[in-house]
């Protein structure tokens, strides 16, 4: 059976440990252990990231990215996890193992 991915104009999700601000989705993908996997935009990305990396107590401490729309993110233990854009220039946020939430289903 093929995998439900949901398309819209008017998609939004949260972080788990932070639903108080949504983040726009260009689409969700499959679900990965019941929470969403929502696909953004870099300017997306990079709002989300900023609130992550001001967690002092989070995974993440930076981020940037290159002129070609890599995304490099420090984590708290020193690695650097790359994200690259897809085709469209969008990122899936699906393969970080963030507990997300699809707005719509909540």
């Amino acid at each position: 059976m093929e995998p439900v991915v949901k398309t819209s104009q008017s998609l939004w999700f949260v972080l788990d440990s932070c639903p108080e601000v949504p983040y726009p989705a260009a689409r969700f993908g499959a679900q990965w252990n019941g929470w969403a996997t929502p696909v953004v935009t870099a300017s997306t990305l990079a709002t989300l990231l900023l609130r992550v990396i001001s967690d002092p107590d989070g995974s993440y401490r930076a981020f940037a990215i290159d002129p070609l729309g890599r995304c490099s993110l420090l984590d708290s233990e020193g690695r650097i996890d790359i994200m690259t854009p897809d085709a469209d220039g969008l990122y899936d946020l699906g393969g970080l193992g963030w507990t997300l939430r699809d707005l719509s289903e909540l």
